[in-house]
């Protein structure tokens, strides 16, 4: 699997989410900084200062068979701070309902998403599992594309981590 991560603005952010999961966020960019910049009542009580938060897109690019490919990823919010001279990256939490499974090729195949679930780990270290199916398309009739029928479906599963 190869790893693609998406740095989204406020707005990307928003659209995206209701992409995925059809609703909008309640969050409003001002409540949200100020609920990332909250110190964690688990860290430890060094001095660092909180520098950036924001959401991005994680993604695992995963070839499944000749030709077909697909992307499973979540939705999470991420800091960096500032521990002196050290500048870390943590991720803060996943979204909720944000995992999908998309694939850019639907002429000859449908993908099909059992599910996509992202799970930290730890505060540096994002699980991504994934399950669905490949389902070839078989026409019925060269005329009409709503004969088609799936056959022999090709399942797939997997997880991987991503390390900050």
């Amino acid at each position: 699997m190869d790893w693609e991560v998406t740095k989204l603005s406020p707005e990307q952010f928003q659209e995206r989410y209701t992409e995925l999961t059809g609703e909008r966020t309640s969050k409003e960019p001002i409540n949200q900084e100020h609920e990332c910049q909250k110190a964690d009542t688990t860290e430890e009580q060094t001095p660092s200062i909180i520098m950036e938060c924001y959401d991005a897109e994680y993604a695992a690019n995963i070839a499944l068979e000749e030709g077909i490919s697909a992307q499973a990823g979540v939705l999470v919010q991420v800091r960096e701070v500032r521990n002196g001279d050290m500048i870390r990256k943590e991720f803060r939490k996943v979204y909720e309902n944000t995992g999908y499974l998309s694939s850019d090729d639907s002429s000859s195949s449908e993908l099909v998403k059992n599910y996509v679930l992202g799970t930290l780990q730890d505060r540096s270290r994002l699980q991504l599992s994934f399950s669905g199916y490949v389902a070839h398309l078989q026409r019925q009739g060269e005329w009409e594309a709503r004969n088609q029928r799936a056959k022999d479906p090709q399942h797939f599963s997997g997880s991987g981590f991503f390390q900050l």
